[in-house]
């Protein structure tokens, strides 16, 4: 559900730093993600004074093991915890995936980085009200691009340059763990059939290279499969992130000229022949467009295209 519920609360009298190091990894677990809200007491021996006793760190835990919707959820909410809990109570934020990061030391490096210092009633206030600005202007425009945060690794993005470089003109596409990942990429010659190439069981994303028989010209097609006998999760999972995947290729300068949705891989060499036959005439560029293989709604009596008659008097 979307409630946050307390699942558990400790109070300890040792030091900040065995409550850190002792307490927080008994309260984990390596398949489920939770927010953890720490108190960073004020004092002045260990810590110079440095933090008051209103100051609350907030804690994100996101193992790899977890479900992609709970990662998407806690990593999305973190602001809206804040906000209804309020923003001038939080020093800072700490987001870790594995028990080494539960350290005390790691956390007050990471911590030391930034210049800290209390702020007045007046002084909170502004950076409540600048934070919740951007915050809703952020919302505001992932929302208004569809967009989901995902990550992509340098050797992916390698392999995107390699394909724009055309060292290769294929390349599959899997989004895993928040993760956009490049899991094959080939050269293909020109009998090569498409089908042959798709999987059947998850959805998958691909990009191809191919030259128009009419011009000459290269174009980028994008397909998205999405097999019916896959999984609602996958389904729903690679429709999320569909944009975001166009989004990365179109940052990493690949411009697509014509986008596929399949859901049986039988049909995508017709419709890929009739790409590359097919001729744009009247036009010196491949404008975007979408294919999409569901099927049409049947035109109600009387909506079709008017058939105008011209009449006149004897």
């Amino acid at each position: 559900n979307n409630n946050v519920d307390i699942y558990n609360n400790e109070s300890n009298d040792m030091q900040l730093s065995n409550d850190f190091n002792e307490i927080i990894p008994t309260v984990l677990s390596l398949n489920e993600a939770c927010f953890i809200i720490f108190r960073l007491y004020d004092n002045e021996n260990e810590y110079n004074n440095k933090w008051s006793t209103n100051t609350w760190l907030l804690i994100t835990w996101i193992p790899d093991n977890c479900r992609v919707r709970d990662k998407m959820l806690y990593s999305s909410s973190k602001e809206d915890l804040k906000h209804g809990l309020g923003l001038g109570y939080f020093e800072s934020e700490y987001s870790i995936s594995q028990y080494e990061d539960i350290n005390w030391n790691l956390l007050s490096k990471y911590l030391s980085k930034d210049d800290k210092v209390l702020l007045s009633d007046k002084e909170i206030m502004i950076k409540e009200e600048k934070i919740l600005s951007n915050n809703e202007s952020h919302k505001t425009k992932s929302s208004a691009m569809g967009l989901l945060p995902m990550d992509i690794s340098p050797d992916n993005i390698s392999s995107l340059t390699e394909y724009v470089n055309n060292i290769y003109n294929w390349i599959e596409i899997r989004v895993i763990n928040e993760s956009i990942h490049v899991t094959s990429k080939l050269f293909l010659n020109k009998d090569q059939k498409i089908s042959e190439l798709l999987n059947n069981e998850e959805p998958r994303f691909y990009l191809t290279r191919l030259v128009k028989k009419s011009t000459s010209e290269l174009i980028n097609i994008f397909i998205y499969s999405c097999p019916e006998n896959s999984t609602i999760k996958l389904k729903m999972t690679s429709s999320s992130a569909k944009a975001t995947v166009l989004y990365i290729l179109k940052q990493n300068s690949i411009s697509i000229d014509k986008t596929l949705e399949i859901r049986d891989s039988d049909e995508i060499d017709d419709l890929i022949n009739h790409e590359i036959d097919h001729n744009y005439a009247g036009t010196s560029s491949i404008s975007t467009t979408t294919t999409s293989l569901s099927h049409s709604k049947p035109i109600r009596p009387g909506k079709g295209k008017a058939r105008v008659s011209k009449f006149q008097d004897e």
